[in-house]
Order: C-alpha cells, then sequence, then structure tokens
C-alpha cells in the first residue's frame, strides 16, 4: 500500500492521518514536540486542565471535534457565557450593561466601515472611516474586540478579506463531503455513541461554543493516542524529530528529517506528503523545499503569518469577583452595597476591564472549570512585548489590571488571594509555532485559497492546516477540515 510521511501532529496532521490510515495507507507521522496536539496544548500542573492553546469548540454540535469528542467518549458541555465590562469607579451590573450597550455599539460600526472599503487594504484604513469617538475611554476595547482579542494582531497588521469568510464559503464547507459519522473509529469503542448528558442534548439542538471536559488540547491528544492503539502497523510516529527538507527530484519524494534531542538523522522517501506545520515555519523557511517553492505559493505563506495572543492564568484561594470572598478585608457597609450591586459573575464569563491611558487591552474569562482560577487574554502588540519579559513581570502585570478594574474597596485585596500560581502561554517564542494563529495581511486576497487549492499536487506534496480554511481559520475545526481535504487529494491523486 501506499506510504505518506505526515508532517506535524497538530489537529489537522492528526485528521489526515486517520483517513490516510482508514484507507489502508502507510503512514509516517513526524512531530518535532513529544507530544501530539500542536497548538491544542492542555496544562495540568496547576491541578486543573488549563487550555494554552485552542479552547472552545466553535459552533457545535457542526463542529467535527464535537462528534470525535462523542466518539472518544471525552464529555463535552455548552458555554453560555457573559460579557461584563466593569468600571473601577462604578461596578455596578447597571453600569456593566451601559458600557456593555457603548462599546458593541462602536464595536459594529467599526466593523460596518471596515467591510465597507477595500477588503484587501488593511483594516485600520476602513475603521478610520468609522464615526466612532476615538478619544472614549473604551474606545481601544471596541477596537480589541475586532483586531488584537479576535485576529492576533492590530488593525494596521491585518486586511478585512476574511470578515465574511463564514458566510462566504458556504459552499466549501458544503463541498467537504465530511466523513464524521463514518471517522469515529479512531478508537474501539467510537462507533457506539456516548451518552448524552442535559447540556449536550441542549447543544444537538443549537449551534453553541462547547468545551471538552478535561481539556481540548488533551481530546486532540487522546484522537492521537486512538490511532496509536488501532493502527499499531500502519502508523509509525516520530516525536521530537523536525522535518528539515523536502526534496522532489525525478518524480521521487525524499524527507530528511534531525532530531531534536540526541537521536538517529531519518529519511524516507514515500509515495506523498502532508505538510500540516504552521505557515510561520514556512515562511521562515526552517523546513526547505528543493526545488523552491514557486514566487505565488512562496507569497501566500508570508501573506499568513501568525499573530500573538497570549493567556495568564492566575490560581485564587477564592472567588476574586464575589464580595463574600471579602468579608472581614472591607466595612461591613461597603459589602453589603456590593452584594447588591456587583454583577453575578459565573463560570467562564468574560470580564473587560477599562483601558488604562496606554490603551492596552485586557479581557478575562473567570473561575476556569468553576474554581477560582481567572484567565487573562492579551493579543497583539501587548501580546509580543509581554512575551519577551520573564513570569514574575507577566503575573504582576495581570495582578495589576485585576487590582485597578476592581477599584479602591476591592482592588487592594486581590494579591492577598493570589496563591503564587500561574501558566503563560507564549506561542511566539515556540520555535514550532513562533505565533498564536493566522491573519490575512494587507494585499494577502486569496493566500488561504492559493494554499487550500494544493499548488504542489503535481510533486504530490500537500498542504493542511487552520490557516488553509477560510471559513474557519484560527480553529482547531479548520484544521481538521484542511486534513481531511489533503488526505482525499492524496487518495485521488495516488489511486488515478
Amino acid at each position: 500500500m501506499p506510504h505518506v510521511v505526515v508532517i506535524g501532529a497538530g489537529a489537522a496532521g492528526l485528521k489526515a492521518t486517520h483517513d490516510l490510515l482508514a484507507k489502508g495507507y502507510q503512514v509516517t507521522l513526524i512531530e518535532a514536540r513529544q507530544r501530539f496536539g500542536g497548538r491544542a496544548w492542555t496544562d495540568e500542573s496547576m491541578g486543573l486542565p488549563v487550555d494554552l492553546g485552542c479552547q472552545w469548540l466553535h459552533d457545535s454540535p457542526a463542529n467535527p471535534w464535537f462528534a470525535e469528542a462523542k466518539g472518544l467518549k471525552v464529555k463535552i458541555y455548552k458555554q453560555i457565557k457573559n460579557d461584563f465590562y466593569l468600571d473601577p469607579a462604578d461596578l455596578s451590573v447597571q453600569r456593566s450593561k451601559k458600557l456593555k450597550e457603548h462599546v458593541e455599539k462602536m464595536e459594529s460600526g467599526l466593523e460596518t466601515s471596515m467591510k465597507s472599503g477595500d477588503r484587501n487594504s488593511a483594516a485600520s484604513v476602513g475603521a478610520r472611516a468609522a464615526k466612532v469617538d476615538r478619544n472614549d475611554p473604551w474606545y481601544s476595547v471596541a477596537v480589541a474586540r475586532l483586531a488584537a482579542l479576535e485576529e492576533s494582531a492590530e488593525l494596521d497588521e491585518f486586511s478585512t478579506v476574511d470578515l465574511d469568510a463564514k458566510a462566504d464559503d458556504e459552499d466549501e464547507d458544503e463541498d467537504e463531503t465530511d466523513e464524521d459519522e463514518d471517522d469515529q473509529d479512531a478508537n474501539d469503542g467510537a462507533n457506539a455513541p456516548a451518552p448524552r448528558d442535559d447540556d449536550e442534548a441542549e447543544a444537538v439542538e443549537k449551534s453553541y461554543n462547547c468545551l471538552a471536559r478535561g481539556g481540548f488540547g488533551k481530546l486532540i491528544s487522546a484522537y492521537g493516542d486512538a490511532l496509536v492503539r488501532k493502527y499499531p502497523q500502519a502508523l509509525k510516529v516520530h516525536f521530537t524529530t523536525e522535518a528539515d527538507c523536502i526534496r522532489w527530484q525525478d518524480d521521487t519524494l525524499t524527507v530528511n528529517t534531525s532530531s531534536v534531542i540526541a537521536g538517529p538523522v531519518l529519511k524516507f522517501t514515500p509515495d506523498a506528503v502532508v505538510v500540516a506545520v504552521p505557515t510561520s515555519i514556512i515562511a521562515s523557511k526552517d523546513l526547505e523545499f528543493v526545488p523552491p517553492l514557486d514566487l505565488a505559493t512562496q507569497k501566500a505563506f508570508t501573506d499568513l503569518p501568525l499573530g500573538a495572543y497570549m493567556k495568564i492564568a492566575l490560581k485564587f484561594s477564592s472567588d476574586i469577583f464575589d464580595p463574600d470572598s471579602y468579608e472581614g478585608l472591607i466595612p461591613a457597609k461597603e459589602l453589603k452595597q456590593l452584594r447588591k450591586t456587583l454583577p453575578s459573575i459565573e463560570a467562564y464569563d468574560e470580564v473587560w476591564p477599562k483601558p488604562a491611558s496606554s490603551g492596552h487591552v485586557w479581557k478575562f474569562v473567570c473561575k476556569l472549570h468553576d474554581q477560582d482560577v481567572v484567565v487573562g487574554f492579551v493579543g497583539g502588540k501587548l501580546a509580543r512585548k509581554m512575551e519577551a519579559e520573564k513570569d514574575a513581570a507577566v503575573v504582576e502585570h495581570a495582578l495589576t489590571k485585576l487590582t485597578a478594574m476592581l477599584g479602591p474597596v476591592l482592588g487592594p485585596h486581590v494579591r492577598g488571594l493570589y496563591q503564587n500560581k500561574y501558566l503563560i502561554s507564549r506561542w511566539s517564542l515556540d520555535p514550532w509555532a513562533k505565533g498564536a494563529y493566522s491573519y490575512t495581511k494587507p494585499g494577502g486576497q486569496g493566500a488561504r485559497k492559493h494554499l487550500y487549492d494544493q499548488p504542489l499536487s503535481d510533486r504530490r506534496i500537500f498542504f493542511a492546516g487552520e490557516a488553509l480554511w477560510r471559513a474557519a481559520y484560527g480553529t482547531a475545526h479548520g484544521a481538521y477540515k484542511t486534513g481531511a481535504k489533503a488526505a482525499r487529494c492524496i487518495i485521488e491523486a495516488l489511486e488515478d
């Protein structure tokens, strides 16, 4: 049977591996890390699962990972969240509601203006035409919701060509005759439906963002583990192994690798190759192609850089958003008032603090797994700056922001509740990622489609990864879809 080398064991590479194995192919899976998942990574070192990469199963139950989770008997549950905007001068729920309406109105005005201009230009061009007050103290939050904390980049760094991608690419989704129902055989019990709890039943009826019990990264890793169990002969996995060069000469493919740690240098001559690594790796020429990529394909990779997006998870001794956590620390009269006025913030609710004079924007996801863990999110330029800082400085930034956000009564006590336990993601400094997730640079229109259309298929080299799926770029299910596409193209090419 044909032999295929798959480079990259993230969501895209694993899906391609699955589909090729299911067809009876031999697969060699090369991964530089010592684990499955790529930018999907669940860290449990703090005593609970924290996703430092992708976290949400967006658009479930249509999201194929929803079905994979059920097949792997990983429980999933819907996320129903509220957004709160906290003004330290007035922490009341009424003030939060007014700010929410205000920020969303500015955001809508910016987005409408961005969509009305040249979609291949920088988003900042369209945003400048928006009729919004740029001196408004909450203006930078409206911008961040469209830019740094959505695209992982600033307005002048990305184009708006993808803003309507989901609507525009409905035909792309329909064209992908997903084998989701047939592809639940990655583990022995996957064909039997997992029991559904009430959350799962309701999630089937509507479209929700969902969460995987134990973490999304752990779910994707379990998918890889299941492949190893099911195909012990046909699948060979090489962790801590980097692909250095893909050579196509005289109709022969050669993949040269090196070991990340002390180990053998491996060389493969497969029938086809799936390249499922981040666009940043190819754009930086860490993976060499001989002969070199054509200019159009090189440009497509450089037009799809990975932005900066950072998570900072902090563990507290009690819920910092619950007034009762401050009993005995603040005057009883103020505690009584806060019990009446402070918003009731539940698990996974998102809290947006008032920006500093610098315009730097944070958001916080609260009560992770219904525990006293708060996760701070920053993106774009601020994330790039903070990724270069030491852990202590990053934690201090987060605590300072939380202290300021909770005002003069509660804020001074936040540090006293912090338990000196934290986790920090730094994807831009990861040598096998070099960023968080993709965006399209100004002038990059058509880059995703160019790569999705497999420009090197004549050499039997096929690409996969979240950056290729325009309808859901930056997501694990977008990566999954492109892995399925790459496998399908290989099967068609080798069986013609």
